[in-house]
């Protein structure tokens, strides 16, 4: 699937390989211009994207409930590494960037 200007839409979805332990989402992009991560687990998931390590308790890392979807807004471009952690090993979560 194409998104506007020929940008390619890519799927990161995937699952918690290590509860506990962050892990890639996505490496540093700098032809990236947003990205989106749906939470499809019953646990809060949590994201970095300023190229540190996710973290559950604060830091640079902002927190995703339980079915909740975070899109960049429009007028952000997020271009550095994303990193993702959640608590439970098999923790499911959507996501995509363009």
């Amino acid at each position: 699937m194409a998104a506007s200007g020929s940008r390619k839409i890519h799927d990161l979805s995937g699952t918690i390989a290590t509860g506990g332990t962050a892990q890639a989402l996505a490496a540093a992009n700098e032809l990236r211009t947003g990205y989106s991560v749906y939470n499809a687990s019953a646990g809060n998931l949590f994201i970095n994207d300023v190229g540190g390590t996710a973290v559950t308790n604060g830091g640079s890392s902002f927190t995703l409930a339980p079915g909740v979807l975070y899109e960049t807004p429009r007028s952000l471009r997020p271009t550095a590494a994303i990193s993702i952690i959640g608590a439970t090993t098999s923790q499911a979560f959507v996501a995509r960037e363009w």
